[in-house]
């Protein structure tokens, strides 16, 4: 038989306080558990594992989701889990800002992962040897509100510059890739997804080469749409430049022109393959 403990005048309030915690315990718990809009509260981030090496996950909270900066200092690798997404809309600046000394790689695994920034959705830039490449996947969204969705600057010597997205908003442009470097640059944006830039003057995908690259530039694309040019190429190299515009999207330039191609050297190659343009 168990003992009870009868309720007294000396004891009755320690049983309220107790009884008191437990609820406050539980409700704190029922906040973690369903959080913002249903979801778990907790934000968008990302840890680093091996030095250099991170891995991103967290659904994303607009109410306390910061800028990820990850700048190690070496070459820097980004992955993301199934759960990630974020969203600075609130708080302000990038999504993610990536910097690494020796190259840079980026890579989103969860398919449907929503990269959203105040500014720009995701800046990367390259110092050093080594390549800077950017994966995004394939139904998901990055989002700049007022710069770029995705902007890539390789400031080294002998590499390669190659962005892959699908889905990509924009204010100023929806993806910009500035190769300094003597490689090649490829801007792929898939047939099915949209490349958007909204403010006035955008464009939706600007890519260029410096004067030193050798390799060449390529551009390929389905939907892109810019307020001045849908697609802006310019290959200051001596690399041949393509530009693919798919015939299953339509790229268009709302006050300009559709596809503008420039190559800074004469005699270097310029092919334009032309789906639907306006």
């Amino acid at each position: 038989m168990k003992n009870f403990r009868p309720v007294t005048a000396g004891n009755r309030s320690s049983i309220t306080q107790n009884f008191r915690t437990r609820l406050a315990l539980s409700t704190a718990l029922a906040t973690i558990a369903f959080g913002y809009a249903g979801r778990v509260a907790y934000a968008g981030s990302c840890v680093v594992g091996v030095p250099g090496t991170y891995l991103c996950s967290g659904f994303a909270n607009p109410g306390t989701d910061v800028t990820q900066t990850l700048s190690p200092g070496a070459p820097l690798t980004v992955t993301t889990d199934s759960t990630f997404s974020i969203d600075t809309s609130t708080s302000g600046g990038n999504a993610l800002t990536l910097t690494g000394t020796g190259g840079v790689s980026f890579t989103t695994s969860n398919n449907f992962s929503q990269i959203t920034g105040a500014s720009r959705g995701i800046y990367a830039s390259n110092n050093g040897s080594g390549a800077l490449s950017i994966t995004a996947s394939a139904y998901g969204t990055v989002t700049g509100t007022s710069f770029d969705g995705i902007r890539a600057r390789n400031n080294a010597d002998t590499t390669d510059l190659t962005i892959s997205a699908r889905n990509v908003n924009g204010g100023i442009g929806g993806i910009y890739a500035n190769n300094l470097g003597t490689g090649i640059t490829s801007v792929t944006a898939s047939d099915f997804g949209q490349v958007t830039a909204t403010s006035s003057f955008s464009t939706g995908i600007t890519a260029r080469n410096s004067a030193a690259a050798t390799g060449d530039m390529t551009v390929s694309a389905g939907n892109v749409t810019g307020d001045s040019n849908g697609i802006y190429a310019r290959n200051d190299g001596s690399g041949a430049l393509s530009v693919t515009a798919s015939s299953f999207g339509q790229v268009t330039g709302t006050n300009s022109t559709g596809i503008r191609a420039n190559n800074g050297v004469a005699g270097t190659d310029i092919t334009v393959s032309a789906g639907n343009v306006t």
